[in-house]
């Protein structure tokens, strides 16, 4: 993963004078992405289900200050952060393209998160922790993790998010 920030103005700009298609996420390309990483379908679900994305979905996240650090997308919630290196596996010609597929298109960003999942799974040697890193990346805290983990396990082993009082 790079250490170069995109520009999400730049991303913001292009998708101001494209045309929007939004490509939902199916089936077929969850179980294809979790196939193709040589993931069990089951987790890549259950974080499908903690993130609570949807295509064409952009949700800023905040430092302290206010000011936007990054945003995830799309259905899985893939933070830009990633931009860098989805743009090169992809052969995309700009951060801003990266941007609007992993937004838009909810194929692209299963397979997007099944690499990232796959990532770190190579990394920590066990899937919680994958998991966990997943959500929080790498300097991520360890009570958001354990938090984040928690929800996977439940959606894991119910097949949906625990109920909230209303």
């Amino acid at each position: 993963m790079g250490n170069a920030q995109p520009d999400l103005r730049q991303c913001r700009r292009l998708d101001q004078v494209r045309l929007t298609m939004i490509l939902e996420l199916t089936v077929a390309c969850l179980l294809n992405a979790a196939h193709d990483y040589f993931l069990p379908v089951d987790p890549l679900y259950s974080i499908l289900q903690v993130e609570g994305g949807r295509s064409g979905l952009a949700k800023p996240n905040y430092d302290r200050h206010g000011h936007v650090l990054s945003e995830d997308l799309g259905p899985f919630q893939v933070n830009t952060t990633w931009l860098p290196v989805f743009t090169v596996y992809w052969r995309q010609p700009s951060q801003a393209a990266t941007y609007v597929r992993l937004r838009d298109d909810g194929c692209a960003n299963a397979y997007a998160a099944a690499a990232i999942l796959r990532y770190y799974l190579q990394q920590t040697g066990t899937m919680d922790a994958a998991v966990a890193r997943y959500h929080t990346g790498p300097k991520g805290s360890p009570a958001e993790a354990a938090k984040y983990l928690s929800a996977y396990k439940y959606v894991l082993h119910t097949g949906h998010l625990p109920r909230r009082p209303k």
